[in-house]
């Protein structure tokens, strides 16, 4: 019999740092630390040696016993490492190199050193690609072989979904960029080697039609200003573009005519929506949302079907990989045209179509209502006729599928960083598909998954992991489970 998969659970943690009993040595440090500074604690300076990465790129180096994490070590270097402590995790930042790493190269980026959004830019590409499928391997090797990883053939400019915040400079003029990892210190950035070209030419004319508009960056720190963050989407295959401006609040004086200016530098563009996000929060799109100009969507070409895209829809970022991606999920599942399909945590829909042509039904599930709306759009703009989404929990749907007695031949799934849920994936073993496709961002939290599966009474048969993300520490990965 399947054993039942494991719940949630345990004692409740304790939200913020835990306490430090007093007179605790500190394992890095002989003597008097020294005086703390917003909770963080500067050690002595290391020489030390990095063993391996992290799943966030970080070299690891091991100091007394203890692995210490180092932004931008590569594994074999050796730097003197000054360290530090913030309610009780240990730190390094690379004071000098002493010894490098073959592959190390110097970052392309002016803003490498202060930005860190591209955690593997000092490493090049054959290394990056030689570190992912290492971590591949060892994450979920011992379910089965892992194939070798399908490199990208643009590790640069390959993000068609581009987004920058508001701010202001030192001098108090607008500035676009990247908030600083684990911050909100605003990094100015005016081109980024991962955007499309089209989409950084985009935010450019934004950011210089900010002042003669009079169109004031938000400021977190007193709640004034209009503008937080601008988005951008280039369809890769059709060249159309869309912006996205998310504003603080509604009113947006003078919009037609700065609409009208940024058109006329950029024909390019399809439509201009406006987004309100007036909630202290990390997240950027609000609920409420307002058409400046066009259909409010764009549309995009995927392995020979079109898909329309909105604003708050998800869709990959990097298109010509994404073929790759999808092309191999769909081979791996190989469907004879008999078969049921649910793509689980459908998005738009581009899995579940791309299926159709060689499934007998397919069910698309997914939360995000506009994406729902999306779907249903590009199975009728592609003719797709055996094919249909709703709108609900990908979780609560199946279980009520395993309640109702039904079944499914094939799931895909592509669920978000945090993986999905044990009741889905009880309910999932209980519909009792013959084969699972799992597609994963975060190689981490499929492994937790596919364990479950497998003690469900699933095996793995392959796994192909992917480079979707050229410069960062990010992996994608497939893994085919058949009962």
């Amino acid at each position: 019999m399947p054993k039942p998969i494991p719940k949630k659970g345990g004692q409740a943690r304790r939200k913020g740092p835990v306490p430090q009993p007093k007179g605790r040595p500190n394992p890095l440090q002989k003597g008097k630390p020294a005086p703390a500074k917003e909770g963080r604690q500067e050690l002595p300076t290391q020489v030390l040696t990095c063993t391996r990465l992290d799943s966030r790129g970080r070299g690891l180096c091991l100091c007394r016993g203890r692995e210490i994490a180092v932004a931008g070590l590569l594994p074999g270097e050796v730097a003197e490492v000054a360290l530090s402590r913030r309610f009780g995790e240990y730190t390094g930042e690379v004071r000098a190199l002493k010894k490098a790493a073959p592959l190390r190269q110097k970052p392309p980026c002016p803003y490498a050193d202060r930005c860190g959004g591209c955690q593997l830019l000092q490493l090049q590409y054959e290394g990056q690609l030689a570190e992912k499928g290492s971590r591949a391997e060892a994450l979920l090797g011992r379910f089965g072989p892992v194939a070798p990883i399908l490199s990208a053939p643009d590790p640069l400019g390959y993000r068609c979904k581009a987004h920058l915040a508001a701010g202001r400079d030192r001098g108090g003029r607008p500035v676009t960029g990247i908030y600083q990892e684990h911050s909100h210190r605003l990094v100015p950035v005016k081109h980024c080697l991962l955007h499309h070209p089209l989409a950084d030419r985009i935010i450019a004319t934004v950011r210089e039609l900010m002042k003669p508009f009079k169109i004031a960056p938000f400021d977190e720190d007193t709640g004034e200003g209009f503008l937080r963050h601008i988005l951008v989407r280039v369809g890769q295959q059709t060249g159309e573009a869309m912006v996205v401006l998310v504003a603080a609040y509604t009113l947006f004086p003078g919009q037609g005519g700065f609409v009208r200016a940024l058109r006329e530098r950029h024909p390019e563009i399809k439509t201009v929506v406006l987004n309100v996000n007036n909630r202290e929060t990390s997240a950027v799109l609000g609920e409420y949302e307002k058409v400046l100009y066009g259909p409010g969507f764009i549309e995009d070409a995927l392995c020979g079907m079109r898909f329309r895209i909105s604003p708050r829809s998800f869709f990959q970022v990097n298109p010509r990989q994404t073929e790759r991606l999808y092309t191999a999920a769909v081979e791996m599942a190989g469907l004879t045209g008999s078969e049921s399909v649910v793509d689980a945590y459908c998005g738009i829909g581009t899995i579940g179509l791309l299926a159709a042509g060689r499934a007998k039904q397919v069910l698309g599930i997914e939360r995000n209502r506009d994406a729902v709306r999306d779907a249903i759009g590009n199975a009728r703009k592609n003719g797709v006729k055996n094919a249909r989404f709703v709108a609900a929990d990908a979780g609560e749907y199946l279980v009520q599928m395993a309640e109702d007695g039904q079944r499914a031949d094939v799931v895909f799934m592509d669920p978000a960083r945090a993986g999905s849920t044990p009741d889905f994936l009880e309910a999932l073993a209980a519909i009792a598909p013959a084969k699972i496709v799992y597609i994963s961002c975060n190689p981490e939290t499929q492994q937790r998954d596919v364990d479950a599966l497998c003690r469900a009474g699933y095996r793995v048969s392959r796994i192909q992991p992917v480079d979707m993300f050229p410069q960062t520490a990010h992996l994608e990965c497939i893994c085919l489970l058949e009962r």
